[in-house]
C-alpha cells in the first residue's frame, strides 16, 4: 500500500524517506500495547492513517499472546512501559526470548522520569518518554 505522502509527490519524483519507511512496513502489522483506551485508539488511528495495519491490545499478556499468534506478520512492536498483568518491558523480554529480532519502541505517558525509574532507557533503546515523541517521529 503506498503511503499517504505519495499523493502530494509530483509524478516521476523520487520517493521520500517517509514513503520508503511506510512502504516497507505496509505489508507488516504493528503490535501496539497500551492500557489507556483513549491513547490506544489515538495511536492506532494515527498508525492506520500512515498506512500501517495495527494489532491493538491493552495488557502485556495480550501483547505476548498476540505476538505468538501473529509473529510472521508483525514488523514493529510498540509497548507501553506500565501495562497491567505483564509490564511492557517484561512483555518485550518474553518476546525477545523467543528469538524475535523485531524492532521495538517502548513508550510512557509519564515522561522521561518513568523511563529512568523502570530501566526502560537502558533495556529498550527505542524508549519514547512522552506521546510528543510520536510527533517528532512523523517529521
Amino acid at each position: 500500500m503506498p503511503s499517504k505522502h505519495n499523493a502530494t509527490r509530483p509524478p516521476g519524483s523520487e520517493p521520500t524517506p517517509s514513503d520508503r519507511i511506510a512502504t516497507s512496513f505496509a505489508a507488516c502489522s504493528v503490535l501496539l500495547a497500551e492500557d489507556e483506551d483513549q491513547l490506544l485508539y489515538s495511536y492506532s488511528l494515527s498508525l492506520q492513517m500512515l498506512g500501517f495495519k495495527v494489532i491493538a491490545v491493552s495488557d502485556g499478556r495480550e501483547a505476548v499472546e498476540s505476538f505468538q499468534n501473529h509473529k510472521e506478520g508483525i514488523g514493529l512492536l510498540i509497548l507501553d512501559v506500565s501495562l497491567p498483568v505483564i509490564n511492557g518491558l517484561e512483555a518485550l523480554k518474553i518476546i525477545r526470548m523467543s528469538g524475535a529480532k523485531i524492532p521495538a519502541i517502548v513508550i510512557s505517558g509519564h515522561g522521561e522520569s518513568m523511563g529512568a525509574k523502570s530501566g526502560a532507557k537502558r533495556r529498550a533503546p527505542g524508549f519514547w518518554g512522552s506521546p510528543s515523541a510520536w510527533m517528532r517521529c512523523k517529521k
